[in-house]
């Protein structure tokens, strides 16, 4: 469950590398500031619930947040739901680390277990394939 839920922050975060304003008074502004909150929308194209298998559990990613500080740093927060036979859980879980950006080239690295994610952003969408999916966050 921890590799599980590891892959998820991973993937998270690196689709908060596009967050950020622009400053300007324009709807939906275009910006290089990753600095913000970032929503999955996406994976493989489809809504989420996003579901895999691992290791016989069937997991779903309900909902997936990042919010990149101005300091460096980031938090997540998702929710995802098991299945294991009939047995049905949700949790909500969090994560914590920091973050860089060079260009369009986004890395966050997990506090808990120094796992690094490498990902880009542009404008409002943020990008990444983890989980086998091409997952995409919008702020």
């Amino acid at each position: 469950m921890r590799t599980l839920i590891a892959t998820i922050c991973t993937v998270a975060t690196v689709a908060l590398a596009g967050c950020g304003s622009d400053g300007g008074g324009t709807t939906n502004p275009q910006s290089t500031s990753p600095v913000g909150v970032w929503n999955l929308v996406t994976a493989d194209g489809a809504p989420l619930p996003f579901a895999f298998q691992q290791r016989g559990v069937t997991y779903e990613v309900m909902s997936d947040q990042y919010v990149l500080l101005p300091d460096g740093t980031f938090t997540e927060a998702y929710q995802l739901r098991d299945t294991d036979g009939t047995i049905v859980g949700l949790e909500n879980l969090t994560d914590s680390g920091t973050w860089t950006v060079t260009g369009t080239v986004f890395v966050i690295t997990y506090g808990d277990n120094g796992v690094a994610v490498t990902g880009t952003f542009s404008g409002n969408t943020v990008t990444l394939t983890q989980l086998g999916a091409l997952m995409v966050y919008k702020r």
